[in-house]
C-alpha cells in the first residue's frame, strides 16, 4: 500500500523589491497612510524609498481622505510635530484663532511639505497614529450605542453586525477628529508651550452650527461616560526625581506633581480644568447648560461654515438630529437633560442615517418619546405645569 504524503506549499512572498523602480513607487503612492506603514516596517528596502523620496507620504496622507478629514488630519499633525520637536516654538498664528481655523481646516489648498520632508518615516508613523486612535472611538463608539439603540427598538432580539453607511461613517469620524484638533489646541498645546489659549475657544465653536456641536457634544459624553481619554501628546519634562513611570494619555488623575514640586507634572487641579473645557466652556458661554446638556440652536451657525463636495449629505444635520429637534422644539413642556441623555445622547440619534432609523421604526420620534416616558414612569417637574409633566396624557 503506498501512503501518500501531502506536503504543504512553500510560503510565496511578493517580491516587492524586484519590481522596476517605478512601478514600486506607483503602488508605494496609491496606498493609503496605514498600507504604506505596514510596508515600509515590514518589506525590506521600503524605508529607505521613503527616505530617498519624501514626496510619497506627503501624496498619501494628502489624496487617501476626503478634503475635509485630510485638513482635520494634517492640522492636528502640525501641532503634534510641533510639540515633539524639542526645538520647535509656539506658532504665532495661533493668536489669531479664527484665521487659523479657517486657513488651516477650509482651505482647498495642499500645504506643509516641509512638516514631511526632514523626517518622512516619523511623520507617517504619527499620521497614522492619529488616524488610528480616531478609528479605533469611531469603532467602538459605534458599536455601543448601536447595540443600545437595537436592544431599545427590539428589546431582547438577535442584533445583526454592525455595518456603518458611508455617511455615517462621515459622521462620526468628523465628530471624533474634532474632539481631538479640540483636545491639542486647548489642552494639549498650551500646557506643552505655557500659553493661554483659553480666549480663542469661542473662536473655535463659533465655526461650527448646531448639528456639528451636537455630534461632538454625544460623542464626548462617550469618552467620558467610559473613561476614554486621547493620547497625550505634549512631552513632560525629564525629572531624575520622578519614581513612576510617565503618563501615556491625558486622564487627568495620572498627571501627578514632583516630590520637589518640579515643573514636571502640572497640578491636577489644572489639568482637570482643562479636561472639562470643552463641555465647561460650552456652560460657561452659555452655549449649553448643565440642566440640558445639548446645544442651544441660537447660539451656533445654521449651516456648516463650508460645504464639501464628498458626500454632500454631511452638509446637512441628519435624519435622527431632525427629528430630536421636533421633540425639543414642538413639546410644550418640553424634555430635561436627563431625559436627553437616556434617550437620545446614549443612543447616537446624531450618526445614523434615514435607512438605518427606517429599519427601527420611528426611534427618536415624538411619538416614540412620548412611549418611553410613559413606560419609564418619570415624568420631570415642568414650570408651565407647576408640577411633574406628564406629556402623554
Amino acid at each position: 500500500m503506498t501512503h501518500r504524503h501531502q506536503t504543504r506549499s512553500k510560503r510565496t512572498y511578493f517580491p516587492f523589491i524586484s519590481l522596476p523602480a517605478d512601478v514600486q513607487l506607483l503602488v508605494l503612492r496609491n496606498s493609503d497612510l496605514h498600507t504604506l506603514y505596514n510596508i515600509a516596517i515590514a518589506v525590506p528596502g521600503v524605508e529607505e524609498l521613503l527616505l530617498m523620496y519624501p514626496s510619497i507620504v506627503w501624496q498619501v496622507a494628502t489624496t487617501s481622505m476626503s478634503p475635509q478629514f485630510r485638513n482635520l488630519l494634517l492640522t492636528t499633525f502640525r501641532l503634534v510635530r510641533i510639540i515633539k520637536s524639542t526645538q520647535a516654538e509656539p506658532q504665532p498664528d495661533l493668536n489669531n484663532m479664527e484665521q487659523f481655523l479657517d486657513q488651516n481646516l477650509n482651505t482647498d489648498e495642499v500645504w506643509g511639505f516641509e512638516t514631511v520632508q526632514d523626517d518622512p518615516l516619523g511623520a507617517l508613523e504619527i499620521l497614522c497614529g492619529i488616524d488610528a486612535e480616531v478609528d479605533t472611538l469611531v469603532r467602538d463608539y459605534a458599536q455601543q450605542v448601536y447595540e443600545c439603540a437595537c436592544e431599545c427598538d427590539n428589546p431582547g432580539a438577535v442584533i445583526s453586525p454592525l455595518v456603518l453607511s458611508p455617511i455615517e461613517r462621515h459622521r462620526l469620524t468628523r465628530a471624533f477628529y474634532r474632539l481631538k484638533l479640540f483636545g491639542m489646541l486647548f489642552y494639549h498645546y498650551p500646557t506643552h508651550f505655557g500659553l493661554d489659549l483659553e480666549s480663542s475657544i469661542e473662536d473655535f465653536f463659533a465655526t461650527l452650527s448646531t448639528f456639528e456641536i451636537d455630534e461632538m457634544i454625544i460623542a464626548y459624553h462617550f469618552l467620558q461616560q467610559n473613561d476614554r481619554y486621547f493620547q497625550l501628546t505634549y512631552m513632560q519634562k525629564d525629572c531624575s526625581c520622578a519614581a513612576h513611570a510617565l503618563a501615556q494619555d491625558d486622564h487627568p488623575g495620572t498627571q501627578k506633581l514632583c516630590g520637589q514640586g518640579c515643573a514636571m507634572y502640572a497640578p491636577k487641579g489644572s489639568l482637570d480644568a482643562m479636561q472639562r473645557q470643552f463641555m465647561g466652556k460650552l456652560y460657561e458661554k452659555r452655549y449649553s447648560n448643565e440642566e440640558s446638556h445639548w446645544a442651544l440652536p441660537y447660539k451656533f451657525l445654521v449651516t456648516p461654515q463650508r460645504s464639501w463636495d464628498h458626500l454632500p449629505e454631511s452638509n446637512d444635520p441628519g435624519a435622527g438630529w431632525l427629528l430630536w429637534c421636533k421633540v425639543r422644539d414642538d413639546l410644550q413642556c418640553g424634555i430635561d437633560g436627563e431625559e436627553y441623555l437616556q434617550y437620545f445622547s446614549r443612543l447616537g440619534y446624531c450618526f445614523w442615517d434615514a435607512t438605518r432609523l427606517d429599519g427601527w421604526v420611528d426611534v427618536f420620534s415624538e411619538m416614540w418619546f412620548k412611549e418611553e416616558r410613559r413606560t419609564s414612569g418619570y415624568f420631570p417637574w415642568c414650570d408651565s405645569c407647576c408640577g411633574p409633566c406628564d406629556i402623554t396624557r
